[in-house]
Parts: structure tokens; sequence; C-alpha cells
């Protein structure tokens, strides 16, 4: 499950945009005031929205719990740090010796 927060929502939605069009994350509902809908395939989230979803995980110890060969614990709604940490690209530093000048 994750929140869409107002501070970060442009990078949140273009990141779990991202994570869908990978086949990494299923969105399944969505919670928005106090009302829970099933998730559409084109929806426009909003600033507060919830969402659940189904992310995979290629570790065999979970494809275990998950198929019912390890009945150790219930499975919990976790925050995933795949999907709440927004990776963000490292500036690029370019150094007076990278930049090629062309003159006429």
């Amino acid at each position: 499950m994750t929140v869409l927060k107002e501070a970060e929502f442009s990078f949140q939605l273009a990141h779990l945009q991202a994570l869908i069009r990978a086949g990494e994350m299923l969105p399944l509902l969505v919670k928005r005031n106090d009302n829970l809908q099933v998730a559409v395939a084109k929806e426009e989230w909003q600033v507060g929205d919830e969402i659940h979803y189904l992310f995979h995980d290629p570790r065999p110890k979970l494809l275990k719990r998950l198929s019912g060969g390890n009945q150790s614990s219930r499975l919990l709604l976790e925050k995933l740090p795949e999907v709440e940490e927004i990776p963000l690209a490292a500036p690029v530093k370019e150094s007076s010796s990278e930049i090629v000048e062309e003159t006429i």
C-alpha cells in the first residue's frame, strides 16, 4: 500500500506509472475519501489516494509462502521500498575538458 503525498505527487505518479509499465506493479484498489474502489487501467490518481497493489517479487521465499509451501505466518500489508523510494537521477557534472565546441 502507498499513499500519494502532495509534496512529491508528480514524482510518485511518474514512478508508479513506470513500475506499472514495466509489469512490476498492479494496482488493485484505491481508497479515496473513505471509499474503496477497484482500480481501473486509466485511473486518474489524486493527492491523498491510498493505493493497494500487487508487486512482483522474484524471491523464491516469498513465492513459497504465496503458494502455501510454507505456513510460517500471515501475509500483511506493507510499504515496500521499491515503491516508496522514488529514484532520482544524480545531476550530471560537466567538466570543461568534456565539452567540445565546434567552430565553422
